[in-house]
């Protein structure tokens, strides 16, 4: 018997963009395929009255706690999918964790 297969689902959504069709079926799919998955958030990021790269480094560290326990080396295939915001957010973290198989399903904006 082989070695069964580890994926992983990472939702990153934009500001205000948690439930939108983009998010909810790739959830749908990927799990129906056997995904785990994470669905990111930002509580907090946004308070106050913050330029666009301390909400950004805010974005990056509350996601950094996020998926601390995450040993992203024991998948054999990782997919992110963002929306907007999250689009940076997933393509940051993508280049910290160094893993060159993340495949990336976005959507920049409408």
């Amino acid at each position: 018997m082989g070695k069964e297969s580890k994926r992983l689902l990472v939702l990153f959504p934009g500001k205000g963009y948690v439930a939108g069709p983009l998010l909810y079926y790739a959830n749908f799919k990927y799990g129906a395929d056997g995904y785990e998955s994470i669905k990111i958030n930002y509580d907090g990021c946004f308070q106050g009255d913050l330029s666009f790269d301390a909400v950004f480094e805010n974005m990056n560290n509350h996601v950094l706690e996020q998926i601390r326990d995450v040993n992203f080396l024991e998948y054999d295939n990782i997919v992110f999918v963002s929306k907007s915001l999250g689009t940076a957010v997933a393509g940051w973290l993508a280049d910290k964790l160094n893993i060159n198989t993340i495949r990336h399903i976005f959507d920049p904006d409408k």
